[in-house]
């Protein structure tokens, strides 16, 4: 048996794709961190000829496809270290890859690497939030105004949610939702509260659409109007499609949405929202309202990107805290996609988020 490479591997997903491949039946998407000199010229057991990816040395700071039975996993020894700035979020666990199989992993509570990393609002909120009975939650209220409900809406935030956000894996969106509420409140609070309209993460979501794509086209015409009377200079719109959160934020004056994506593809991803929004604009015209272009202008923004495979939630609450803060107009808002580049996120910047959402959410709603 040889250990061919290090490699950092990520918990089998439903619909997961690697390099727009579909995952095999056993294995994992896996990234390669360092492979021996010795096995830089080695085949990989699934190449990526399209994106020339074929062996070893092409694969290294990327994804590829690994057969489970080839994997060894490995749990690290917790460092003693006085302060860390934070874990990537990836790092739920490492191993390295082999020619052989065996498998643990770590508890999933949250490490005391993280612990030791976590500022004080997100140490407080996890020593509150410790102490809670399993099956427990928050109960969380949803402006109906903001979020153009009929009525205030309702929604739960359990232990595990916040074990997530804590840990830095894949948000749920509850944890979306409360951002915004966040943001909303600011604006509130600085007398801007008309500046920006809000479309719900749950409502625009693709189980959503699948199943009930009238219910969501009714919302979107509903809330848009909405939106214009209360002249709203644009809109954001969090939106959760095939295990990926990405960003709209809707211009209807313009006619045009700007599309933030913290893992672009060459081509533009291909979302259901798109067809809603369009039928939006249709709708909107056919009722006598009268727009810039005849068509709406889709825009993708040159934004950050993230560096691992879980931290998109993060991204969209950074895009929508930047715009919130910079923006008090379209022309703002065009001038700051611009200005944007693809660099990723610092530890900093997603820190200051991590933090706001603490504090906002033991203060508000805990």
């Amino acid at each position: 048996m040889y250990d061919v490479a290090s490699a950092t591997a990520y918990p089998p997903r439903e619909n997961e794709v690697c390099h727009t491949v579909s995952l095999l039946p056993g294995h994992l998407k896996v990234k390669i961190q360092k492979v021996p000199d010795e096995f830089l010229g080695l085949p990989l057991p699934v190449p990526v000829p399209a994106f020339e990816i074929e062996a070893m040395e092409n694969a290294i700071g990327t994804y590829v496809q690994w057969p489970t039975t080839l994997i060894r996993f490995s749990v690290e020894a917790t460092p003693k270290v006085k302060k860390l700035k934070r874990m990537s979020p990836e790092m739920i666990f490492s191993n390295e890859l082999a020619s052989g199989l065996s498998a643990s992993r770590k508890s999933p509570d949250i490490p005391d690497t993280i612990v030791d990393s976590l500022s004080q609002e997100c140490e407080w909120l996890r020593t509150f939030v410790a102490s809670m009975p399993d099956g427990d939650s928050f109960e969380v209220i949803l402006d109906g105004t903001s979020f153009h409900y009929n009525e205030n809406g309702k929604i739960q935030v359990d232990k595990n949610d916040i074990s997530q956000f804590l840990r830095g894996a894949k948000l749920n969106i509850s944890i979306i939702q409360v951002f915004m509420r966040a943001l909303q409140h600011e604006l509130n609070s600085n007398d801007k509260a008309s500046k920006v309209g809000w479309l719900c993460p749950d409502t625009t979501s693709d189980t959503k659409i699948k199943s009930s794509t009238e219910e969501v086209n009714a919302y979107i015409f509903k809330a848009m109007n909405e939106s214009v009377k209360s002249r709203n200079e644009f809109v954001l719109a969090p939106i959760f499609e095939n295990d990926h959160w990405m960003l709209l934020a809707i211009s209807v004056k313009n006619c045009t949405i700007y599309h933030f994506d913290s893992i672009c593809l060459s081509l533009g991803r291909k979302i259901k929202m798109k067809t809603i929004v369009r039928h939006f604009f249709t709708r909107y015209k056919m009722c006598g309202n009268r727009v810039n272009r005849k068509e709406p202008l889709w825009k993708y923004v040159e934004c950050a990107q993230q560096k691992g495979g879980l931290e998109c939630g993060f991204y969209v609450m950074r895009y929508m805290f930047d715009l919130v803060s910079c923006c008090n107009d379209v022309s703002d808002l065009e001038k700051v996609c611009t200005s944007m580049s693809g660099d990723p996120f610092t530890d900093e910047q997603i820190d200051e988020i991590r933090d706001k959402w603490a504090s906002y959410f033991t203060e508000h709603c805990v």
